[in-house]
């Protein structure tokens, strides 16, 4: 599993606060990345369902 904060069309008040909780983890913060980067992370793979969403 991947796992990456996309904020797509949200609210940018919620993705802000997803932001501060990620930065207090172990993990020291995220990345945010536009969902065609994403995407072809997996270029040339066949994906299972849900595939990239």
């Amino acid at each position: 599993m991947l796992s990456h904060i996309y904020q797509g069309d949200g609210d940018q008040a919620a993705a802000d606060a997803g932001r501060r909780v990620y930065s207090a983890t172990t993990s020291g913060g995220i990345a945010g990345r536009p969902l065609p980067q994403i995407a072809s992370y997996f270029a040339g793979m066949t994906l299972l369902d849900p595939g990239v969403e």
